[in-house]
């Protein structure tokens, strides 16, 4: 009798145990989110294009796909049928002394995305200057954006005589300075 509670007790728990107690199934990889930054970062300054490194494009899902002289590189489903998991994986890619190399959770993320069916949206390119990076400028490099005008600081003082004043004010305010008396003519010239 006593086993037999015990037992029932024990179906009972496992039956109605919350749900946060049970294995939480790993959340679905994003290309554009997830993917795409790790081979942009790690993988696109060699293989891009016509002269792309081992003829392995990852610029695109067409031609990252594509079946090499070496086999397919990504088997959707299948990390471990993979080149491209399999050589991340044994350290072989990207080459000793080639930055930066991938951590252990970008090869995760990899892994994961493969064995998720590696989803890449046909239309999508991976351009090593769509953003930028320790190593080169991209697209949204400061310098490449478009001209804004900030808005002018409120003036702190009337020696304030334009934009500019204003703007060396607050910084010196907010350092707790103060700006020098102006320059006689004299000294000006």
């Amino acid at each position: 009798m006593r086993l037999a509670c015990t037992l029932f007790t024990l179906i009972a728990i496992c039956v109605h145990a919350p749900a946060g107690l049970h294995a939480a199934a790993p959340a679905r990889v994003s290309f554009q989110r997830d993917v795409a930054p790790i081979l942009r970062t790690m993988c696109i300054s060699c293989h891009n294009g016509a002269e792309a490194k081992g003829r392995f494009d990852l610029t695109s899902a067409k031609t990252a796909f594509a079946r090499g002289e070496d086999g397919t590189r990504i088997v959707a489903g299948s990390s471990s049928a993979s080149l491209l998991f399999t050589r991340l994986k044994d350290g072989s890619m990207p080459p000793e002394g080639k930055m930066p190399r991938p951590s252990i959770r970008d090869v995760a993320v990899l892994s994961r995305w493969i064995d998720q069916g590696a989803r890449w949206p046909r239309s999508l390119t991976i351009d090593r200057y769509d953003v930028t990076t320790d190593r080169w400028a991209g697209r949204d490099w400061w310098s490449l954006q478009p001209i804004t005008r900030p808005i002018s600081p409120s003036a702190a003082s009337s020696r304030s005589t334009g934009p500019v004043d204003r703007f060396i004010e607050a910084r010196l305010a907010k350092h707790g300075l103060e700006p020098n008396p102006p320059a006689t003519r004299r000294t000006f010239l």
